[in-house]
C-alpha cells in the first residue's frame, strides 16, 4: 500500500533529480548532477553499485588505466558526491506527475518528489533457462565469477556464453582454476578480439563451440552439464557452471507514462529526453544504447546536463562563488509588456559599446550581432532587388512591417547579400498568424523550410548536411526569424528542453536526391518557384531510432514517440494538432522504396490516432492532411514537431522574381 509520506528532500541548488538505478549511468549521472550542485536521489534495492561492483578488471574506459568494479564505484560514490546523495535501497513502481514535480512511487510505499527524471536502470543478467539451473542456484550454479570464483580454486568449472563478459569470466577464472570450459553455441566467440587473444594465451581455458547446453547436472550440488554438440548429448564434468549469456533490458514498468521501442527499451531523443519531458534515460535502459560501459557513463553525464538545462539552470548551477544559486528555476522572468524598439547604431560610438548594449536587449540571443547600419541595410535591399518601403504584414500592436524593417534583423543575424531575399521572405512567412505563435512557449521554435532555385543559389543547404555546423545560409535565415520574433513580438524567448526558443532552424529542403515531391509543389506551386514556408511548434524532438531497418519499423517508431510525447498537454494543449515530420537521408533510404510522403502520411496518421494502443493517448490529429513531410538531408535522426491547429496554417510564400539578384 502507498505510504501517504512523502519524501522531499531540500534540494542544495533549488532542483532535485531523482535518479532510478544506481549502475554506471546511474552513478555517472548523480556524480555530475552533484557536481554542478543538484541534489540526487538515488534508488536501488542493492545500492550504489549495481553490474559494476561485481566486475572484475575493467581496461575498456579510453585514457583510465586499468581498474577494478568495486574501485570504479567507489571513484564515482566518493567525496562531494556522497554528501549530496541521499540513497534509496527501493524499487521505483511508478513514476507520475503532481503540482508540478515528479512523484516516484516504490515498492516500499514511499512517495518521493523531484524534479527531474533519469531512468538508469540498466538490464538483468540472462537466465540460460535450462533444467538445474534454478535447482542449483548457490549450490553451484552462479551468474558471478568476481563473486564466486574464488570458492572453486584449483576446480574444474563452466562458463556458458561466448561474448565479452563470458570471456571476462573466463580469464577470471583461469587465474585459480584447473580447467574453464567455454560452452557456446555459435561457431566461434563473438567477444572482443583482444579478449580472444587473451584466451588463446591461457593453457587451461577449453572452448566448445557450436554446443548447447541442454541441462546443468546435480541433486546436492552441481556434478556436471549435459550438452548437445550436434552429434548428440554427451555429459562433462564439473563442479560449477557460471552462467553469461547476456543482459535483457525491459523498460516497459514504465510503459504507462513513456514511450517504449519494441525492444523494450525507453525511446528517446539527442539529448536522452524520453517522451515525457523532465524524463531522461541512460545506459542500457535507452533506446540505440551500445551497451558499453564507457557509453553507459557518458551517457550519464549527457541525461544530467539535459536535465539541468530542462529545469532552466543549464550549466552554471553554482555562483561564482560556489555558493548555491537562488534563482535557478524551470520558468523564464515574465516578459516585458511590450519589446524596445530596433536599435539606433548611430547612438554608439564604437562595435564595443553597441555590442555590450545589444546583451541587454530582449532580442539577444548571446551572440555577436552586427550593427544594422544604414548602409548594410540597404545593401541587402539592393542585393535582393527589392523596395525597401514594401510592406510584408503587421504585428500583434498593429503596426505595419516593411522590407527594411526585416532587412535590419537580417542584418543583424549576420546574414550575406546573397540570402537578403530569402531572409527577408522568411520574415514575411512567418507574419500570418504572428499573435498566435506568439502564445506559445516551453519547447516551442521556429522551423523555416526553403524550397526551389533561390535555396541552391544562395547555397541553403540540402542534402549534405542540413542543420549542421558551419552553414551560413541556414544559420542566419533562421536567426533572423528569430531575432525578429523576439524583438517584435510581446514574449520573452521561450525556455524549456535545452532553450530552444532562443534560435530558429532553417531546413533547405533535399529537392535533388530526393524522389518524394517537395513541400511547396505539394501545396500547388510550380516546382521552379522559389518558396519559404515558417512553422511554429510547441514542441520539436529528434526521435533517435537505430533499429528499424523498413518503413513499417520506422513508422511504428515514429508513431510510439509521437504519441508519447502528444500526451503532454502541458506541452501540446488540449485541442487537436498537426504535425510537422523532417525525415533526414538515413531514414528516406528506408521509406523511399516502398513509401511515399503521402502514404507515409497515413500511415502516421493511423497508428497515432488509434484508440487500441493503450500504453498512450490517440493524438488528437483530425485527418492525415494534418501531417506534413519535409525530406531533410544530412540528419541521422527524423525530428518531429507538434503544433496546435489552433494555429493559422503558414502559408507558403513565394520569393518575388526580382529577388533573383544573389549580390
Amino acid at each position: 500500500m502507498i505510504s501517504d509520506a512523502t519524501v522531499s528532500v531540500p534540494p542544495k541548488s533549488g532542483v532535485t533529480i531523482g535518479v532510478i538505478g544506481a549502475g554506471a549511468a546511474g552513478l555517472a549521472c548523480a556524480q555530475h548532477a552533484t557536481w554542478r550542485g543538484a541534489r540526487v536521489i538515488l534508488f536501488d534495492p542493492l545500492g550504489p553499485g549495481g553490474q559494476l561492483t561485481n566486475a572484475g578488471l575493467i581496461d575498456t574506459l579510453p585514457g583510465v588505466e586499468p581498474l577494478n568494479g568495486s574501485d570504479l564505484v567507489a571513484r564515482l560514490v566518493g567525496g562531494e558526491t556522497a554528501a549530496a546523495v541521499t540513497t534509496q535501497f527501493d524499487t521505483v513502481s511508478s513514476i507520475s506527475q503532481a503540482n508540478g514535480r515528479f512523484q516516484l512511487v516504490t515498492d516500499g510505499g514511499t512517495v518521493v518528489a523531484c524534479d527531474a527524471v533519469v531512468v538508469a536502470t540498466g538490464g538483468q543478467l540472462r537466465r540460460a533457462g535450462v533444467v538445474g539451473e534454478n535447482e542449483l542456484q548457490h549450490r553451484g550454479v552462479s551468474h558471478c565469477a568476481t563473486c564466486d570464483g574464488p570458492l572453486f580454486r584449483g576446480r574444474s568449472v563452466v562458463v556458458v556464453g561466448g561474448g565479452d563478459a563470458a570471456a571476462d569470466a573466463a580469464l577470471e577464472l583461469s587465474g585459480y582454476c584447473s580447467q574453464v570450459t567455454m560452452i557456446v553455441r555459435d561457431s566461434g566467440l563473438s567477444a572482443a578480439l583482444t579478449l580472444q587473444r587473451r584466451l588463446a594465451g591461457r593453457g587451461n581455458v577449453v572452448v566448445l563451440t557450436n554446443t548447447q547446453l541442454a541441462s546443468i547436472d546435480g541433486t546436492d550440488r552441481v556434478r556436471g552439464v549435459t550438452v548437445d554438440d550436434g552429434d548428440g548429448h554427451r555429459s562433462i564434468a564439473t563442479d560449477a557452471v557460471f552462467v553469461t549469456v547476456g543482459v535483457h533490458v525491459d523498460a516497459r514498468a514504465f510503459g504507462d507514462l513513456l514511450a517504449v521501442a519494441d525492444d523494450g527499451r525507453l525511446l528517446v531523443d539527442a539529448a536522452l529526453s524520453t517522451s515525457v519531458p523532465g524524463i531522461f534515460a541512460a545506459g542500457m535502459a535507452r533506446s540505440g544504447s551500445s551497451d558499453q560501459l564507457a557509453a553507459a557513463l557518458g551517457d550519464g553525464v549527457a541525461a544530467a546536463v539535459g536535465a539541468l538545462r530542462w529545469l532552466g539552470v543549464g550549466s552554471s548551477v553554482l555562483s561564482t562563488s560556489g555558493a548555491a544559486s537562488s534563482s535557478a528555476a524551470a520558468s523564464a522572468p515574465s516578459p516585458p509588456s511590450a519589446p524596445s524598439p530596433p536599435m539606433n547604431v548611430s547612438e554608439f560610438a564604437d562595435y564595443e559599446s553597441f555590442y555590450s548594449a545589444t546583451l541587454d536587449q530582449p532580442f539577444a540571443d548571446g551572440l555577436p550581432l552586427v550593427p544594422p547600419t544604414a548602409a548594410r541595410v540597404q545593401r541587402l535591399i539592393a542585393a535582393a532587388g527589392d523596395d525597401g518601403d514594401r510592406p510584408l504584414g503587421t504585428v500583434p500592436d498593429g503596426s505595419t512591417v516593411t522590407v527594411a524593417d526585416a532587412t535590419y534583423f537580417a542584418v543583424l543575424a549576420g546574414c550575406r547579400p546573397a540570402h537578403a531575399s530569402l531572409a527577408i521572405t522568411a520574415i514575411e512567412a512567418f507574419l500570418p498568424g504572428c499573435a498566435q505563435r506568439a502564445t506559445l512557449s516551453g519547447d516551442s521554435v521556429h522551423a523555416v523550410v526553403i524550397n526551389g532555385p533561390q535555396r541552391i543559389a544562395a547555397g541553403v543547404n540540402g542534402s549534405l548536411g542540413v542543420l549542421g555546423p558551419g552553414w551560413a545560409a541556414n544559420a542566419t535565415i533562421g536567426r533572423a526569424v528569430n531575432l525578429f520574433a523576439s524583438a517584435r513580438l510581446p514574449q520573452a524567448n521561450p525556455t524549456g528542453f535545452g532553450d530552444p526558443g532562443r534560435y530558429s532552424l532553417c531546413i533547405g529542403e533535399d529537392e535533388e536526391d530526393s524522389p518524394w515531391t517537395p513541400l511547396h509543389a505539394m501545396r500547388g506551386l510550380d516546382p521552379g518557384t522559389s518558396a519559404v514556408t515558417v512553422f511554429t511548434a510547441a514542441t520539436y524532438r529528434q526521435v533517435m531510432d537505430r533499429v528499424s531497418r523498413d518503413s513499417v519499423g520506422l513508422v511504428d517508431s515514429l508513431a510510439a514517440f509521437i504519441r508519447g510525447r502528444a500526451s503532454a498537454a502541458h506541452l501540446c494543449g488540449d485541442g487537436p494538432l498537426s504535425l510537422l515530420v523532417v525525415v533526414g537521408h538515413q531514414q528516406r533510404g528506408t521509406l523511399a522504396s516502398g513509401i511515399s510522403k503521402e502514404a507515409l502520411g497515413v500511415e502516421l496518421f493511423a497508428r497515432l490516432t488509434d484508440p487500441d494502443q493503450t500504453s498512450t493517448t490517440p493524438v488528437k490529429v483530425a485527418s492525415p492532411d494534418d501531417i506534413l513531410i519535409v525530406a531533410a538531408g544530412g540528419m541521422a535522426y527524423p525530428t518531429m514537431w507538434v503544433m496546435p491547429s489552433s494555429l493559422p496554417v503558414p502559408p507558403t510564400v513565394p520569393v518575388r522574381a526580382a529577388h533573383a539578384r544573389t549580390g
